[in-house]
């Protein structure tokens, strides 16, 4: 039976589940990562932005694999970590989440700060995390952080993060998100609850799935969602 550490508790299939929502107020989200990852070497971070969740893990040992879009954002990462000692375990590549081909290449796919949330509809949100199975060795991880919904919240409502200065605003009974800038202008995101990623984890073949609620220390509630491929590439 496969098992992961987190934080120090020793998970297995059989209390993955009994562990989730659990809180971690004082901790960033790139510890509460570093807890799911143990054991886990080679990582494929999925719209890593400028790098800096990838450069945290390979400082930590990880051996890790940065897709992103925007080429400035990759120009910048490599251009930060050039001299680093630990550089020969960062590969910074162009490309999207929807394009980009692996097999059985890595031992996690994260997808950090709501870059699932910017798939629009809960249908190509479910083709992908099918799809990401196919990158992960046996028994390996999918990780996503998302935006944090209670599994109450059917009602519009709005909250500013203390930090960037975004206000989001759930407008539909979808989880549909507005994210209105501070600048100026807006965009959509597609959210979901804890019940609701688990169900689709399910439905994407990972097992067992587990979600956790935590707090950043801004104040902005947020969601982790990680499962267990089923290891089903040869069934």
């Amino acid at each position: 039976m496969s098992s992961n550490k987190f934080y120090g508790q020793t998970l297995t299939s059989d209390n993955l589940l009994e562990t989730r929502l659990m809180q971690f107020p004082n901790h960033e989200d790139i510890e509460i990562l570093l807890g799911f990852l143990e054991g886990r070497e080679t990582v494929l971070d999925l719209g890593c932005g400028t790098g800096f969740t990838s450069e945290r893990l390979a400082e930590c040992g990880k051996k890790v694999t940065g897709i992103e879009p925007t080429e400035e954002y990759v120009f910048a990462a490599k251009r930060r970590v050039q001299d680093f000692d630990f550089v020969e375990r960062l590969d910074f590549q162009v490309g999207d989440m929807e394009g980009y081909q692996s097999y059985n290449n890595f031992d996690a796919v994260i997808l950090m700060w709501s870059v699932i949330n910017e798939i629009l509809t809960k249908e190509a949100q479910l083709e992908m995390l099918k799809k990401y199975r196919a990158f992960l060795r046996p028994n390996g991880l999918l990780y996503i952080d998302t935006i944090y919904i209670p599994e109450e919240s059917r009602q519009p409502f709005s909250f500013e993060d203390p930090v960037s200065g975004r206000r989001f605003e759930l407008i539909n009974d979808e989880f549909d998100i507005r994210i209105k800038h501070p600048e100026g202008g807006s965009h959509i995101v597609r959210c979901d609850t804890p019940s609701g990623w688990e169900n689709m984890f399910n439905l994407a073949g990972y097992n067992p799935v587990i979600s956790c609620g935590y707090q950043c220390p801004n104040g902005t509630r947020r969601l982790v969602v990680a499962g267990i491929e089923k290891n089903e590439h040869g069934s």
